[in-house]
């Protein structure tokens, strides 16, 4: 069976990475377990937080997160010399 597939090609067809909306109105399993835990008063106040903060998750710190990805730290124990030096 992995004859089958040995001859495909790959072409100029290139899938874009998702675009998040915001987080928290997109989680109706959390909205709903907040209604139902939440005092009405609490509710209100938390959810006009978490909606902002699920925009920021979905923008700001979702770009923020993929840099780190990229741009990962790197240890460096040792110089030249074989001196102990721990760098990162």
């Amino acid at each position: 069976m992995a004859e089958k597939y040995r001859a495909a090609r790959t072409g100029d067809w290139f899938q874009d990475r998702p675009k998040l909306e915001n987080t928290f109105l997109e989680d109706h399993a959390l909205q709903s377990m907040l209604r139902r835990l939440l005092p009405s008063d609490v509710a209100g106040a938390t959810f006009s937080d978490l909606q902002r903060f699920g925009g920021r998750c979905a923008g700001e710190l979702a770009d923020a997160a993929r840099e780190c990805e990229l741009q990962q730290p790197e240890l460096e124990q040792y110089n030249g010399w074989g001196e102990r030096v721990d760098n990162v």
